[in-house]
């Protein structure tokens, strides 16, 4: 048996749709169960980024 998580990995999804190894509400039921992790994130500067406030002539 293939792993679920495997077969819904972005990069293999619409093929699987296709054959029909999946289900759009299968999808759909997948993406709705993901947490919302909006605003949850740690802004990273890597050296030679620049922000554009610091970019002022």
């Amino acid at each position: 048996m293939i792993n679920k998580a495997k077969m819904l990995d972005k990069r293999v999804l619409q093929r699987n749709l296709v054959k029909g190894s999946l289900s759009q509400n299968e999808v759909n039921d997948y993406l709705n169960s993901l947490p919302d992790l909006e605003g949850e994130f740690e802004e990273i500067v890597m050296d030679g980024d620049e922000k554009d406030d610091d970019l002022e002539d």
